[in-house]
């Protein structure tokens, strides 16, 4: 099983509701699992071939976190949190879907961790603070 967890954009909404102005915060994620046939490498004429993955099923979802803001925190603190917090968010729903998803496919039982960040939250030494 291979899986994908990604936060792919975060914007940031400004609307009107009954003459008070709200800001949002929103984190897209996308999430995803498929099972694959891992190829075999074949050495023919002494040089190694490899044939293509054999995907047998894909469960992706994207997941859309929406968040209050009071205040500006700036866009370097937004970034760090879409990054590090939204992920635990909506990791749980994620779970429950790709279990849910999986049994009904019948495909083999897929045990998620209880956390995982997303697989662009890389930080070199240079950007923490």
């Amino acid at each position: 099983v291979q899986f994908k967890h990604v936060v792919t954009c975060e914007d940031v909404l400004q609307l009107q509701e009954d003459e008070k102005e709200v800001t949002l915060f929103r984190v897209h994620i996308d999430l995803g699992a498929r099972w694959v046939v891992l190829p075999e490498s074949k050495v023919e004429g002494g040089s190694e071939e490899k044939e293509e993955e054999n995907i047998k099923a894909v469960i992706e979802a994207t997941f859309l976190a929406e968040y209050l803001i009071e205040g500006e925190p700036g866009q370097k603190a937004l970034d760090a949190f879409a990054l590090k917090n939204a992920s635990i968010h909506v990791w749980p729903y994620w779970r429950e879907f790709l279990m849910s998803q999986s049994m009904r496919m019948n495909l083999p039982k897929v045990a998620l961790p209880a956390v995982q960040f997303a697989s662009n939250n890389r930080e070199s030494a240079g950007d923490q603070d």
